[in-house]
């Protein structure tokens, strides 16, 4: 793999951790002459659409398709167009916000998603087809890949969101409650759907390729996928308890603890078969940062159905540190890690690198230190606990994390080959 093509996504992880650290310092000195909504915009759009989807498609691709499909004319000029959409993107909600440009943009990157998906399944369906001689009905699609495509129409599906606000928007009625239920209707399938099911295909893949036969029970796989396909669109309805009825909130709640059991179902399964296949004696970075990304995924899904209890939406959606806390849970604990274990486990970032390891420790140290912050200053605003110097401590542990990603492109950099 080109090393070019690894930094790009990891260029796209620290301007957007820059971005974080340049909000955490105007907490404690304001600056009039830079809109802060508009840096908030850039930095949450780089996130996930510059950093996320990026690395989970280059990631995607090659555990798939294999170097050849990366280097291959059709996905380097979908990687191309992407990233020539995805810088300007940025620079228009720097610059303005929600307007035309950055709209523009960002329409142009929902379009070059259903690209991806279009080829992705074309070649899903000759690879199924090339098994089908001599197969089973249930060797020709293994599990992961049934994940990856799940991921693809959740991407799909969560597509919906800004289309949806393009017509509020356009008919006069941004400033309705249908705004807000289509932006958190988005994140929950980006978050939940797109995100979790594709690195979960990653994982089962990796099985697949380590262990022959695969180390785990395809049909424990595919009954656990079914069961989180089915719970995916009521799960919603958790992103909207505050405004729901008695009867929504226990559809929302079920739906949670069903995801739950799906999360549990499938660490239990990828867990066991992964300590099963491994042989060496210590664990490397990668797998550290890759365990402690794994935890964030069962603490967010257990966290996930309780604004449904009675008495804790409003709380939860009041207290902002908490909000911010659980954003962060899910694309920095979860996502971001597990991107960066994954990128490791491939020799992306070396697992030698002296760069590498301390840009993982730094990157999991800052994490752990904002995510503790916040939940004291979610304590104080509840008033039972003063907590003194946070926003300092937010902006310190906003700088590990920077200092943490700036370590890890340059042990990709200076280790790996073209």
């Amino acid at each position: 793999m080109s090393r070019l093509w690894i930094a790009v996504p990891l260029v796209y992880l620290i301007a957007a951790a820059g971005f974080g650290l340049y909000m955490r310092i105007y907490a404690l000195y304001p600056m009039p002459s830079v809109n802060y909504v508009h840096v908030l915009h850039a930095h949450s759009h780089l996130a996930m659409l510059g950093w996320g989807y990026v690395a989970l498609t280059l990631l995607l691709t090659h555990e798939f398709w294999g170097e050849e499909a990366v280097r291959g004319r059709s996905f380097r000029i979908q990687f191309g167009v992407t990233q020539a959409v995805v810088v300007p993107m940025t620079a228009a909600f720097l610059m303005q916000g929600y307007a035309a440009w950055s709209i523009a943009f960002s329409s142009i990157h929902i379009i070059l998603n259903y690209v991806y998906m279009a080829w992705f399944r074309l070649q899903s369906r000759r690879a199924v087809n090339g098994r089908a001689l001599g197969s089973s009905a249930a060797d020709r699609k293994p599990a992961s890949l049934r994940y990856a495509q799940g991921a693809l129409l959740c991407l799909l599906l969560s597509s919906f969101g800004p289309w949806t606000l393009a017509v509020l928007g356009a008919t006069g009625r941004s400033d309705t409650i249908y705004f807000n239920d289509a932006v958190y209707a988005y994140l929950h399938v980006q978050y939940n759907g797109w995100f979790l099911l594709g690195l979960a295909a990653l994982l089962l893949a990796r099985l697949d390729k380590l262990g022959t036969p695969a180390p785990y029970s395809q049909l424990t796989a595919i009954r656990l996928y079914r069961l989180f396909m089915a719970t995916l669109l009521p799960s919603i309805l958790l992103s909207f308890t505050a405004d729901l009825n008695t009867a929504g909130k226990m559809v929302a709640l079920l739906a949670g603890l069903l995801q739950l059991v799906f999360v549990c179902g499938f660490l239990l399964l990828f867990v066991k078969a992964w300590l099963d296949l491994r042989r060496a004696r210590s664990f490397s970075w990668s797998e550290r940062l890759g365990a402690l990304a794994l935890f964030c995924l069962l603490l967010k899904a257990a966290l996930d159905p309780l604004p449904a209890l009675p008495g804790l939406a409003p709380l939860v959606a009041g207290t902002r540190s908490l909000v911010i806390a659980y954003l962060h849970l899910a694309l920095l604990g979860f996502i971001s890690l597990l991107l960066l274990a994954l990128f490791g486990q491939r020799g992306w970032i070396p697992a030698r690198s002296r760069f590498a390891a301390w840009g993982a420790g730094l990157i999991a140290a800052g994490f752990l230190a904002n995510e503790s912050v916040l939940a004291l200053q979610s304590v104080q605003q509840w008033r039972l606990a003063p907590i003194a110097g946070g926003d300092w401590l937010l902006a310190a542990a906003a700088a590990v994390m920077l200092m943490g990603a700036i370590l890890l492109l340059a042990g990709a950099w200076r280790t790996a080959a073209d």
